[in-house]
């Protein structure tokens, strides 16, 4: 299946063209409206200015997308997926697969347009945490990243769960059993903490 090897680093196919053209639809959509609706009340230097400003600001994006894109990074290590960027900010997150709780793709409009898509990995150590932990955006083979992490943590679960201690005990009912019987002598004894 894959086209990874081990422990290689892969980047972004669109990254700064998928930024760059989200970028610009937020500015015609937001930035428009005060632009339009000044040019007929204000003097001529103020729809001037507004327009250098978001000029300045587009071009900072600009630079800064594809400074990003050539940051980040995913690769798959033999216990772990990890993933990297930044441009003032470098960041770099390593995620054990027995750690792994979902993996999930996601392609918007924009990503569609370019042919890309994104990999969310959550894990159990960010319990009530809405975000994931890591995100690779703007991949051309997406699924083929997704389909190989859960083949990852299909593997890992197999020699454990998800924690990372030893496997369980195939026998469920004797697992329940043993709970069971240790209920009942903690019943006994609170049942003589009560008694005296």
């Amino acid at each position: 299946m894959s086209t990874h090897s081990e422990s290689e680093w892969f980047g972004s196919d669109a990254v700064a063209a998928v930024y760059r053209v989200q970028f610009l639809l937020l500015i015609l959509f937001v930035a428009a409206i005060p632009v339009v609706g000044t040019a007929f009340a204000a003097p001529w230097y103020v729809p001037a200015a507004v327009a250098a400003v978001a000029f300045v600001v587009l071009a900072l994006v600009w630079w800064w997308a594809g400074a990003y894109e050539r940051t980040v990074g995913y690769r798959f290590g033999r216990d772990e997926f990890e993933a990297r960027g930044g441009v003032f900010f470098r960041s770099k997150s390593t995620v054990p697969y027995a750690r792994i709780t979902n993996v999930e793709t996601k392609q918007g409009p924009v990503l569609r347009y370019f042919g890309v898509g994104s990999v969310a990995v959550q894990t159990a150590g960010r319990s009530g945490q809405t975000t994931p932990e890591v995100t690779v955006s703007a991949i051309t083979d997406y699924e083929e990243v997704r389909d190989r992490l859960v083949e990852r943590v299909r593997a890992e679960r197999g020699a454990g769960d998800a924690t990372g201690s030893e496997p369980r005990p195939s026998g469920g009912d004797a697992t329940l059993d043993d709970v069971l019987a240790e209920l009942e002598r903690i019943r006994g004894v609170l049942d003589d903490r009560d008694g005296e």
